[in-house]
């Protein structure tokens, strides 16, 4: 069992509490009287101890954005809906963008309201640092915390801008209801970002002993994206270079085999592994576990409940059966044996069955599955992944690709999935719906039940193995730990590439991206290949699902260039066996919709000033 080394459970209570105390004993009877006691952000954060406790707060709601058990809700950062995977469900995080309104989906307000908390609560622990006699064990000490806090702030104010716009530069914490916010235009955020990220890159720490906690590089990261955003390439270019070059620690890419499984050679199907495979592996996420590629690492508590009873965030459904927030949506989990088709030389395609599911640590379980031959006792369901990888990034991305480790069998399996003999998945599926139509011309009575639907390709396809495991917690299958990069080193050259690029100079724009394509065995680029485009491919090979890929898009989009758009109708998912005409036609965003609407609650709340709506919404 995994002993995880971070003080993130602390709770940081910034209302009030009354208790109704009940006195045994009493000769005025003041035990009828209810009292109030108020733990509250004027009576706690006196101590060091406490602000720290405070800070624990702030990744706890990170924790919760990133993991919890909201359906779409974790993944709306990190690409849903766009170019490289998206949702089964019929709304507009797969085709139908005319669903995403200020009102629905509720996921919009619950991301602009935990943004807001995690401002707002980053604000009352800078404000009590600033205020109070604290008694410090340093001046180091308190900056250290202090600049955690403004880390925070920064990251929601870059969140709130990347996602909504135009947003309120919140630097008080509100000692009471405001409901006259004002919107402050994008850049003027941005650069209140870029602030907040110099002063938290001086005065953090390069290590800590705690997994989670925030460094000086992952401000210094954040720092060069901003410092794009602004448009100000040369303070990017030396901030990505304070990571990379040892100043802001010992980061580095992991070129060597590494971490717990650095000793299997190979998969089960003989697929030799690389280092980029290890860096998914449980107990390999962490800088403190000798991953120095790790700047800044969400971290997952499995031990929460596994029953699936409980309730919402990371505690609740944690690793609950067929609930790992990340293996569960990310990877296809789905038994339905009878698909199984017979094929007119004798293979079986077996689709949607036993060979597509849960990889259990046993080569004997697998294959007494896959054996299965009793279709009508043996179809069942299991939970099938919702986020579905678009037909581009699971093939055209990697072409002209060589034997880019990223793309090929080793971390996405497609060939796999079939007891007919590893077949890709798109052949199969081709193959299946062939052996229907021959069924429908023969005049087969029974047709029918060849049929293949679109529903029944959602929940079958190609494994992400960033996402999943051969070998589970303690060979439970129910239990997988998997901590979940906010910031990798290999992000940091590709920004550092975006902004040598904006500067004009694609040489060493190309120079940076090699660094990372060299570790995937990825052909090399050149200065001519380099555009925005190639980056965002670029980031799509090495961050699948891991960046926020939204912000990513959004922060370069503008109305008059509306790349998220762009990328989206060129690139968003289709069914593969649709016939429905919205989600076989490339998705209907409309221009407007490269940022997400400000909820109704916002506005209808901020009765003391005007607080416009998105254009378009």
């Amino acid at each position: 069992m995994k002993v995880k080394n971070i003080v993130i459970y602390g709770a940081a209570a910034i209302g009030s509490v009354s208790l109704a105390l009940t006195g045994l004993t009493s000769c005025d009877n003041d035990f009828l009287e209810e009292k109030s006691y108020a733990y509250t952000s004027s009576t706690s954060y006196n101590t060091p101890s406490e602000l720290d406790m405070a800070i624990g707060y702030l990744h706890r709601t990170i924790q919760y954005l990133m993991y919890g058990e909201w359906g779409e809700h974790p993944y709306m950062m990190t690409g849903i809906g766009l170019d490289t995977y998206a949702s089964k469900s019929q709304t507009f995080v797969t085709s139908d963008w005319t669903t995403l309104t200020p009102d629905e989906p509720g996921y919009v307000r619950h991301w602009y309201d935990y943004l807001c908390r995690i401002i707002h609560q980053s604000n009352v622990i800078i404000d009590a640092i600033d205020h109070r006699d604290i008694n410090w064990d340093s001046d180091e000490q308190r900056d250290a915390i202090r600049a955690e806090a403004i880390f925070f702030r920064a990251f929601g104010h870059r969140c709130l801008a990347g996602m909504f716009g135009d947003s309120p530069i919140m630097l008080e914490p509100a000692t009471s209801a405001k409901v006259d916010y004002v919107r402050s235009p994008r850049m003027e955020v941005w650069q209140q970002c870029v602030t907040d990220f110099e002063w938290a890159s001086e005065h953090l720490p390069l290590t800590t002993t705690q997994n989670g906690r925030i460094v000086k590089a992952a401000a210094d990261h954040m720092l060069a994206e901003v410092a794009i955003c602004v448009g100000d390439y040369d303070k990017a270019i030396a901030a990505a270079t304070r990571v990379i070059d040892g100043t802001d620690g010992d980061y580095y890419l992991m070129t060597q085999r590494f971490g717990s499984r650095a000793d299997e050679l190979v998969d089960r199907y003989g697929t030799p592994h690389s280092s980029y495979w290890d860096l998914f592996r449980m107990n390999n996420f962490n800088f403190q576990e000798g991953n120095h590629e790790a700047i800044w690492v969400c971290q997952y508590d499995y031990e929460g409940n596994i029953s699936g009873t409980g309730g919402g965030g990371v505690t609740g459904w944690a690793s609950a059966p067929a609930k790992c927030a990340l293996e569960n949506r990310f990877v296809s989990n789905f038994y339905n044996v009878d698909k199984r088709r017979t094929l007119s030389d004798g293979s079986i395609i077996q689709a949607f069955g036993w060979g597509a599911v849960t990889f259990t640590n046993s080569q004997e379980d697998y294959d007494a599955g896959i054996n299965k031959s009793n279709v009508a006792t043996d179809s069942t369901g299991y939970g099938g992944g919702s986020n579905h990888p678009t037909e581009w990034f699971l093939y055209d991305l990697w072409k002209d690709c060589g034997d880019d480790v990223r793309g090929s069998e080793e971390m996405i399996s497609k060939k796999n999935l079939y007891q007919s003999g590893g077949k890709p998945w798109r052949q199969a599926i081709d193959e299946a719906k062939a052996l229907y139509e021959q069924k429908v011309a023969e005049g087969d009575p029974d047709a029918e039940q060849y049929k293949i639907t679109a529903n029944d390709t959602l929940d079958l396809f190609p494994r992400i193995w960033k996402f999943g495991t051969d070998k589970h917690v303690n060979g439970d299958y129910r239990r997988y730990d998997p901590d979940f990069y906010m910031i990798r080193m290999a992000e940091t050259y590709l920004l550092l590439a975006e902004a040598y690029m904006n500067k004009g100079d694609n040489a060493s724009a190309a120079d940076a991206i090699n660094v990372v394509r060299a570790r995937a065995n990825a052909p090399l680029c050149t200065a001519a290949d380099v555009n925005i485009d190639y980056i965002l491919d670029e980031r799509a090979r090495e961050l699948y699902g891991e960046e926020h890929r939204f912000i990513t898009l959004s922060r370069l989009s503008s109305k008059e260039n509306p790349i998220l758009v762009n990328r989206v109708r060129k690139y968003g998912y289709r069914f593969p066996a649709a016939t429905n005409a919205l989600v076989t036609n490339a998705p209907n965003i409309q221009d407007h919709q490269w940022v997400y609407p400000i909820p109704t609650q916002v506005i209808e709340a901020n009765s003391g000033a005007v607080f416009p709506q998105n254009e378009g919404y």
